[in-house]
């Protein structure tokens, strides 16, 4: 080359071996405290009455009657959301396993010859807020991962 040059080397090794070690992970660890956030976050999605999307839940009759709380009444359909981390570490499922959440989270045709139409109210979800602070999780654990690993 004729003429200013200029010669750039990276010596990669360093990074190389970081990403590496990355793959030591306990991503066990982090799918956990995902899982719980956002069992957390259906719990308090109830507790204020709002859906998924930060809407208000359309009152139940009961609600509306007793001066209680949709979906609230003695709190198993609240409590009964919960998580697991999959065995081999690969992820989390987050759910209920209450009979009635299905038809309460999407709405339909409910009672003794589906007299009854019940409006969505989805509270299970992960919104905009909700993906910051599991991007959060995930950049903690590799920051404690990263600073672990380069202890003596």
């Amino acid at each position: 080359m004729a003429g200013v040059q200029l010669n750039i080397n990276i010596d990669d090794a360093a990074f190389k071996a970081g990403l590496a070690n990355l793959q030591n992970i306990d991503m066990q660890g982090v799918f956990d405290a995902i899982g719980r956030y956002l069992a957390d976050q259906v719990s308090h999605r109830l507790e204020q009455q709002v859906d998924v999307k930060g809407k208000p839940l359309k009152p139940s009759k009961r609600a509306q009657k007793d001066g209680g709380k949709t979906l609230i009444d003695r709190g198993h359909l609240r409590d009964s959301y919960t998580y697991k981390v999959f065995a081999d570490g690969s992820g989390v499922e987050v759910g209920s396993d209450a009979v009635y959440a299905a038809i309460h989270h999407f709405g339909g045709e409910a009672g003794r010859h589906h007299a009854v139409t019940l409006p969505a109210r989805p509270v299970l979800g992960i919104d905009d807020d909700d993906a910051q602070e599991i991007d959060a999780i995930v950049f903690n654990a590799v920051q404690r991962h990263l600073n672990q690993a380069a202890r003596p």
